[in-house]
């Protein structure tokens, strides 16, 4: 035998269920305001540690998207380095072989001349990339200071050297400017 179907009764103002059923709060509802809203706010709060949970997955995904291409570009990076390394290590073998060649065939002395050259243009390389640097900082940290020392004149009618230098000479007993 076939029933009747149990949601053709239902009415689309209210909440869905038949009153009797597990969880379900629609006789209540009807009756009780305030059971309405601690059912509603119960649903508020599943909602809300939803959307957390899914805005810890996504920045979960995102380490761990981060850690992959750190992993990746590391070993893309030691590649170069070990490619960079053997070409230089073969350049230099080959440079000792031709000159040990010249040398009659003294390849330790066609190895010690090669070697002393490259550390020696490594460090006129880094003693210049120093020198250069060096200067550069400098020049931008006393660009840095006079923009300031601009800045506080035009602001204030005088700079923290000028105050410095006024502050000096009163106490040696000359006259302020200010």
């Amino acid at each position: 035998m076939i029933s009747e179907s149990r949601f053709s009764q239902l009415d689309p103002h209210e909440p869905p269920g038949d009153g009797h059923g597990p969880g379900d709060e629609s006789a209540a509802w009807a009756d009780d305001p305030v059971a309405r809203l601690g059912e509603q706010f119960s649903e508020l709060k599943a909602y809300a540690w939803q959307r957390c949970a899914v805005q810890l997955d996504r920045v979960s995904l995102e380490v761990r998207r981060a850690v992959l291409l750190a992993a990746v570009g590391s070993l893309a990076l030691l590649a170069a380095a070990a490619a960079v390394i053997t070409a230089v290590v073969l350049l230099l073998s080959g440079a000792s072989g031709g000159l040990a060649e010249l040398l009659g065939g003294r390849l330790w002395l066609a190895n010690l001349i090669v070697s002393g050259a490259t550390l020696g243009s490594i460090g006129v390389v880094f003693a210049v990339s120093y020198a250069v640097w060096a200067r550069a900082s400098r020049r931008k940290a006393k660009e840095k200071y006079e923009r300031r020392t601009r800045e506080q004149r035009q602001r204030f009618g005088q700079g923290a050297a000028d105050r410095a230098t006024g502050a000096a000479h009163r106490s040696a007993g000359g006259t302020s400017h200010g």
